[in-house]
């Protein structure tokens, strides 16, 4: 049975659209694949955990990674 190999998918995670998307193409022209997200809701709701790689929390001022204040890392485990 033949292995399919998955490159890396860097996350990033930032409520500030224009950090978000300057850092996204940087990584990329670096040669990364990356997929960014809106909030902790949204990378819950949108990406595939079984994809192997990293997630990079970008916490500007004020920043609360759900809108309903709840934990990330207990929504993550369930």
């Amino acid at each position: 049975m033949k292995r399919m190999i998955r490159t890396p998918l860097v996350r990033l995670v930032d409520d500030d659209d224009a950090f978000r998307e300057s850092q996204r193409e940087f990584l990329k022209a670096m040669g990364w694949q990356v997929e960014d997200y809106a909030g902790a809701a949204d990378f819950l709701e949108r990406d595939d955990l079984s994809r192997p790689g990293c997630v990079c929390f970008m916490r500007s001022k004020g920043y609360v990674p759900c809108k309903d204040n709840s934990n990330f890392s207990v929504m993550y485990k369930k």
